[in-house]
């Protein structure tokens, strides 16, 4: 097999990563800070991502990929720096190597989100996730990701209602769960993200607390004492009515997905619906703002 090793700015890593899945490559991995620091807690943050991916190796292999990849970079002002490396890889030893990278994630102060073939004695406070990552994706490792677990864990969702709008894997709607969140609704525009979800709670014991659906604008019923989307900035603006619309009188919304220089972009389309800015959290170039709705 051939590997491709793309160095990048972190938030191009979506966008590399799918690019590379539609040439064809059936395993991709994510290395970034979060996952750097599983081994090393004390590393400092740099901002900076690989994406490697798996190819079977065939001919004009490499010209495709560094053509595909340069017309994704021209799109990008300004153009971002970018590195890449071939190298030679033995199928096996790609598989065990992957599996051996991924342990357990802390997140917060009780979550705990293990792959399925480690052992994790948990601590008796611990909420534990038997999450799989996919080599696509991480699961629990982007700043965005523990911002808004963190968030929910210290709003205490036991007992209330709680929206997940762009679920992915379900993580947050799960932890949420985990915790006594109920009902959880969660959404997502992609059918595949919701699969995966279904999948995700299954294997926790959780198929009977979640309400999973596809939607692309937040159709579901019902008003929620808690909403949290981890999404992108243009989704979260255009999306602004309608998960306004689902938040409960004095409910908290939790908004991520951002960069902390858009944070200021994000709250302006919902204070002008009526909510209130509660609080903005920051790590590294990532953030997160919380607000409430304070009308009925």
């Amino acid at each position: 097999m051939r590997q491709l090793q793309v160095g990048v700015d972190d938030h191009l890593v979506d966008a590399v990563a799918s690019l590379l899945t539609e040439l064809g490559a059936p395993a991709i991995e994510i290395v970034d800070d979060e996952t750097r620091s599983g081994a090393d807690p004390g590393a400092a943050p740099t901002g900076r991502a690989e994406v490697r991916a798996c190819f079977t190796a065939a001919p004009g292999l490499e010209a495709r990929a560094a053509a595909a990849l340069s017309a994704l970079f021209g799109a990008i002002e300004p153009p971002p720096r970018a590195t890449l490396q071939w190298h030679d890889v033995v199928e096996k030893d790609w598989a065990t190597a992957w599996q051996e990278r991924w342990q357990p994630q802390r997140i917060g102060r009780r979550l705990v989100v293990v792959p399925s073939w480690r052992d994790f004695d948990a601590a008796p406070h611990d909420v534990v996730l038997r999450l799989d990552p996919g080599m696509a994706f991480g699961t629990g490792t982007h700043e965005t990701t523990r911002l808004c677990a963190e968030a929910i864990e210290q709003l205490d969702p036991d007992g209330r209602s709680l929206l997940d709008v762009g679920c992915g894997t379900g993580i947050l709607a799960l932890f949420a769960a985990r915790l006594g969140a109920r009902p959880v609704v969660a959404v997502d525009d992609d059918p595949d993200a919701i699969a995966i979800a279904h999948a995700n709670a299954a294997a926790n014991g959780l198929a009977d607390r979640l309400r999973l659906a596809v939607s692309h604008d937040v159709g579901v019923a019902g008003r929620f004492d808690l909403v949290v989307a981890n999404i992108l900035l243009d989704a979260l603006c255009e999306l602004a009515d309608a998960i306004v619309r689902r938040m409960a009188p004095g409910a908290t919304l939790i908004l991520s997905g951002l960069l902390v220089g858009q944070l200021d972009a994000v709250r302006q389309p919902y204070t002008a619906r009526g909510l209130s800015e509660l609080e903005r959290r920051v790590r590294g170039e990532w953030g997160l703002l919380a607000l409430r709705n304070a009308r009925g």
